[in-house]
């Protein structure tokens, strides 16, 4: 890792995960409107000032709408790198291991919408029933929406955020509750169920937020006290091991560096780098995931290199429950004993 390498382009990570929030917030409340007003049509409900043709075209763009801010908010998220989510763990259910419940819930609700928005725009070469049966879906997309926000959102507790899920709700509820009342289901045993889950359902959601999302420890997961310490900050000297898996120049490697911390023994730091070998020994580098793990296997910090220059590696990392570490490794590489050295200096974000 000697030698010149070029840094990686400069992000701003606050407005990043100021972008990927609200993004998050207001493809929620698009989702509602687009549920609320396909309900509205398919009732048959209009009004001179807002005729059937205009409900069903504003409801359709509105769900395109919903996809550019899902989009918006999946970039930001990925991009921001404070939590080591990639771009397969949007569409690929729990897959990461950053809050995967949570996380792969968010990847459901985007996998059914995009199911509705894709059968959306090729409606006319499906049957009426088969597209009929994919939009039962959208009944689904907005309530497994509606806990990946609660399960995975650092504002769950924030009063404008709970206004908001809470009004989206009440939107929900009110437009089903009164579809019922005024086109009643063919089957009365699907109507009974309909409105019996229009009841448990919420009832559910908001005692499972009393008893987690709205707990202070909640998202909190085991920790030792040399992970608890390190939220602080800390200034350490590392010492470790040195992997290369290709020594030939322009050939794609990966390069990794683990070891300890002389100040920290509960702790494990590993930096592992993806890019190619330049002419002078370096790494041009694309990709890199940094990790600080604890040595007792409780949870620790995770995130992603944000930049490379000679022997100066930065990383901001995160841990489950949203705290930030902005991590600098200063290191010298040994390459006959395979041994690196160095320093490190940790900032709490």
């Amino acid at each position: 890792m000697t030698g010149p390498t070029p840094l990686l382009a400069a992000v701003d990570t606050k407005a990043l995960w100021y972008a990927t929030r609200g993004s998050g917030t207001v493809t929620l409340v698009l989702l509602t409107a687009s549920l609320v007003l396909g309900i509205v049509t398919t009732v048959g409900w209009a009004s001179s000032r807002l005729p059937t043709f205009v409900t069903q075209g504003l409801h359709r763009n509105i769900s395109l709408l919903v996809t550019v801010f899902l989009a918006l908010h999946v970039a930001t998220t990925v991009i921001d790198g404070f939590a080591p989510i990639r771009w397969l763990d949007a569409v690929v259910p729990f897959r990461s291991s950053y809050r995967t419940l949570w996380l792969g819930l968010g990847a459901v609700a985007t996998d059914l919408l995009l199911a509705l928005v894709v059968t959306s725009l090729v409606r006319v070469h499906l049957g009426f029933r088969t597209w009929r049966a994919v939009h039962w879906l959208s009944y689904a997309c907005w309530p497994v929406a509606v806990v990946h926000a609660l399960g995975t959102g650092s504002d769950t507790r924030a009063t404008w955020s709970l206004g908001a899920v809470g009004v989206c709700s009440a939107a929900v509820l009110a437009s089903i509750w009164w579809r019922l009342a005024v086109r009643r289901p063919e089957r009365p045993l699907a109507g009974v169920a309909a409105l019996t889950s229009s009841v448990v359902v919420p009832l559910a959601v908001v005692g499972w937020m009393i008893a987690g999302p709205l707990q202070s420890t909640w998202g909190q997961s085991k920790r030792s006290a040399a992970v608890e310490a390190a939220a602080a900050g800390f200034t350490d000297t590392f010492t470790g091991a040195y992997r290369q898996s290709s020594q030939t120049p322009g050939q794609p490697v990966t390069v990794e560096v683990s070891g300890s911390l002389a100040g920290h023994p509960g702790l494990v730091l590993t930096i592992s780098l993806q890019g190619r070998l330049t002419t002078t020994g370096g790494v041009a580098l694309q990709t890199g995931d940094a990790f600080l793990d604890a040595s007792d296997g409780a949870a620790g910090w995770e995130g992603a290199v944000s930049g490379l220059d000679g022997n100066r590696i930065d990383a901001l990392l995160a841990d489950a429950s949203g705290r930030k570490l902005a991590l600098t490794l200063t290191v010298t590489i040994n390459r006959s004993t395979l041994t690196a050295q160095g320093s490190v200096v940790a900032n709490a974000v």
